[in-house]
């Protein structure tokens, strides 16, 4: 920024820390980028963005909200532009038929590797589970993984089809193959995929043995969350509450099929709990990975790997409970059916 004042992606990577470095002055800049009409989209988006932080750490909740409202229709237009539709049904008619079909039987065999999947909502402590869990010796993360999903397109486009089926099938092998290698030899590997939800029938086909870590938090905070971040990739049309709240019931169906029809170990784990009980929280997440306890699960925020997602400044500190209960500063300003108990 002392290179560039009108760095409008510098201005919102900083006030993703949650504080406003920049003060009065990185405003000022904020709304000029937003009124300068040779300013991109992308630079327009970053600034309501940071404008939004700054309005949230000045508790402004109203004005904060409209900021990150009018980033999600900024995004929205470019999604648009790309011919895709954040408030389509396609999404929900693809979960539908995955959730039809019983799984196979084809496992994979001949790897090493003992493998967990850490699925849910972004925003819901997924990252932090993966950072407190990977701190153990034993285990290694793969982050978010991009192979199950694909795993499971080529899997369901195969039907009966023996050549390719053989495709599926051996497109799950160097999935597990490339879990061995990266496990550094530790006895366990983390796929933090949180789309793999939708997939659970795909790893029930191949990785039977698998554990599921299914993170949860209370909706409201959640979702204001995702509206408070700038999502690229699969989540980038997170662009408003009802998109938020669609994803959110649809992913909810689909984990409550799953358990119907699984034989899958599936974990709850709460982020309120792990952020009020977090050696409590960590003992019961290790035990359920079959694994010896080990202290070090209790210094993830010192844990030196690469962290990709939204939540990498948040899992670099130590356990804070700042978070829970956010949605209530905002309870004035949030869609009625955001607060009125009506929500998953």
């Amino acid at each position: 920024l002392s290179l560039d004042p009108s760095f409008a992606e510098a201005h919102r990577g900083l006030a993703e820390t949650n504080r406003n470095p920049s003060g009065d002055a990185g405003m000022e800049k904020l709304h000029a980028i937003m009124l300068d009409p040779r300013s991109s989209i992308h630079q327009k988006i970053d600034a309501h963005y940071a404008l939004g932080r700054a309005m949230d750490e000045l508790a402004r909740y109203g004005d904060a909200l409209k900021h990150f409202e009018h980033a999600g229709q900024l995004q929205q237009g470019l999604l648009a532009a790309d011919g895709k539709h954040c408030d389509s049904g396609n999404f929900e008619t693809e979960v539908d038929a995955v959730l039809a079909r019983a799984p196979q039987h084809r496992p994979v065999s001949g790897f090493s590797t003992r493998l967990a999947f850490i699925v849910g909502m972004p925003r819901s402590g997924s990252t932090l589970v993966d950072q407190i869990a990977s701190s153990h010796p034993s285990i290694q993360s793969l982050g978010e993984a991009p192979d199950i999903p694909l795993l499971a397109r080529v899997l369901y486009s195969a039907a009966t089809d023996p050549v390719a089926l053989a495709e599926a099938d051996m497109t799950a092998v160097r999935y597990a193959q490339r879990a061995d290698a990266l496990s550094g030899g530790k006895a366990l590997v983390i796929d933090k995929q949180l789309d793999n939800a939708f997939h659970l029938g795909t790893i029930a086909t191949y990785f039977p043995a698998a554990k599921i870590i299914y993170c949860r938090r209370d909706f409201r905070d959640m979702g204001l969350s995702c509206m408070m971040q700038s999502f690229a990739g699969p989540h980038g049309e997170f662009t408003s509450f009802a998109a938020i709240r669609r994803r959110a019931l649809t992913l909810a169906r689909a984990m409550e099929r799953w358990r119907q029809l699984l034989p899958l170990p599936i974990l709850d784990v709460r982020y309120e709990d792990v952020v009020q009980d977090l050696e409590g929280q960590a003992r019961r997440i290790i035990d359920f990975l079959e694994l010896p306890w080990d202290e070090a699960c209790l210094n993830f925020h010192t844990t030196e790997r690469a962290v990709t997602t939204a939540s990498a400044w948040q899992v670099r500190q130590p356990i804070y409970t700042g978070s829970l209960g956010r949605w209530k500063r905002y309870a004035d300003f949030l869609p009625s059916d955001w607060t009125d108990g009506s929500v998953p």
